[in-house]
């Protein structure tokens, strides 16, 4: 009786691991594939603009004095079509330094995949 009931566990492991394997085909045969890009200029709005300077900051071990260099940063958000995008450079930081919410020219990458979708990033920020 047991083998009997080994070899039905077998089977249905068989049949289950095959399953798996029928539905991971059609998993990787049915990925969104890019149909079409553009690149494109269009307005978009400086949300924040960060600025985080250099800090040294002390510490002590063994009565030694030793420095620890944090280096500052520049952040720049912008919003484009309800999604923010991030730009950590100078160059960004300075083309929207003081113009806080106010429109700004960029260049936009736009993909349509041929399942109808369409995905929108911001490459790179231009001025105005």
């Amino acid at each position: 009786m047991k083998n009997v009931r080994c070899e039905m566990c077998g089977k249905k492991m068989k049949r289950i691991l095959a399953l798996f394997l029928i539905l991971d085909l059609f998993m990787l045969t049915s990925c969104k594939e890019c149909i079409s890009q553009e690149q494109y200029s269009d307005l978009v709005v400086i949300t924040d603009i960060e600025y985080a300077s250099q800090i040294i900051q002390p510490y002590y071990i063994n009565g030694n004095v030793y420095m620890q260099i944090y280096p500052g940063g520049f952040q720049t958000i912008v919003e484009y079509k309800g999604k923010k995008y991030v730009f950590s450079d100078y160059e960004s930081y300075k083309l929207c330094e003081n113009n806080k919410g106010e429109k700004i020219k960029a260049e936009i990458n736009k993909k349509i995949y041929n399942d109808g979708s369409t995905k929108y990033s911001v490459i790179k920020l231009k001025g105005a």
